[in-house]
């Protein structure tokens, strides 16, 4: 079995207009992500997206304070940054990825699922629709069939169809107050495609 390396994803930040965000800071995280990922499977084929990683733990970060911040800060490398310029650098690196004229396609979506009756920061949730664009829906954590249902036909809906199942029933019971839930959705084309009548099928192996 080989090893899929997908780091790419992060790789196109130096292009960002405008963002000071070191290139060096995203490609140690992406690096040291993989590591840590190569390191707790078994020969096993390894696809992962730095960026959803990054937007899911910047909104964490932006409901959290005191020492729970500094470790999120500190394990993302964001130390050397004045407070909250991660924010504006992923806002602008999303709006950049996800530009039309792209010559890829790239849907990104962030959403809260909050329990019915809890009270979410108002500023908390201005915030994440200014960094992040994160919708937030209500639901009732105690029907955790349902919930599960309505959050993987909303990752459904914005991968088109390509993940489904993202969660499970067994994820949230009547303690689980919310989840941030994210979605990322890439489709390129090769610069230099397959020609097919160049191709064939045969057995294939890595030795």
């Amino acid at each position: 079995m080989t090893y899929l390396e997908l780091l790419a994803l992060l790789a196109l930040q130096s292009v960002v207009t405008g963002a000071t965000f070191p290139d060096e800071t995203i490609t140690e995280w992406s690096v040291n992500m993989y590591n840590h990922l190569r390191g707790t499977g078994e020969d096993e084929n390894i696809l992962f997206s730095p960026l959803s990683i990054a937007l899911a733990m910047g909104m964490m970060e932006l409901g959290a304070q005191g020492s729970t911040r500094k470790e999120i800060r500190h394990s993302m490398g964001y130390e050397g940054l004045k407070g909250g310029e991660e924010f504006s650098f992923l806002r602008d690196f999303s709006n950049m990825a996800s530009a039309e004229e792209n010559q890829y396609v790239m849907k990104l979506a962030n959403s809260l699922f909050v329990q019915n009756g809890f009270h979410v920061n108002e500023e908390f949730l201005q915030m994440l629709k200014m960094y992040f664009n994160a919708e937030v829906n209500h639901v009732d954590f105690s029907q955790n069939v349902a919930v599960a249902n309505s959050i993987n036909k909303w990752v459904e809906n914005y991968t088109n169809s390509l993940l489904k199942d993202l969660v499970s029933p067994e994820d949230f019971d009547g303690v689980t107050n919310l989840a941030l839930i994210n979605a990322v959705y890439f489709k390129g084309n090769w610069k230099s495609q397959f020609r097919p009548e160049n191709t064939r099928t045969f057995s294939f192996t890595k030795d």
